[in-house]
């Protein structure tokens, strides 16, 4: 995602099937998309499995889709969501990872 001032007022964010690992932690995260109301994820890589903290920045999201996504672990600040009111979790699991982590 690039920084344009533009993006800051995006309401809505849809990603479909990406194949390399579409987030790395060292990203700026979500701080370029504070007024996000709806983020699907569909079939997302995230490095290492784990969704950025900075997604409990997104203070006025309402839906969140993590559908058919490669995460293993959910940050805790996933609690400063207030507003959310969907929140879709089927995500993929591998062998190796048969839990989902939260925290």
């Amino acid at each position: 995602m690039n920084s344009n001032s533009g993006d800051r007022k995006a309401r809505s964010l849809l990603v479909f099937g990406v194949e390399e690992v579409f987030w790395t932690q060292s990203s700026s995260g979500f701080h370029n998309l504070p007024l996000l109301r709806v983020l699907n994820l569909y079939k997302v890589k995230f490095e290492e499995g784990k969704l950025p903290s900075s997604i409990g920045e997104l203070i006025y999201l309402r839906v969140l889709s993590l559908y058919m996504a490669q995460v293993f672990h959910l940050p805790s600040s996933l609690r400063n969501l207030k507003l959310l009111l969907s929140l879709n979790l089927a995500v993929v699991v591998t062998p190796v990872s048969r839990k989902l982590i939260i925290g």
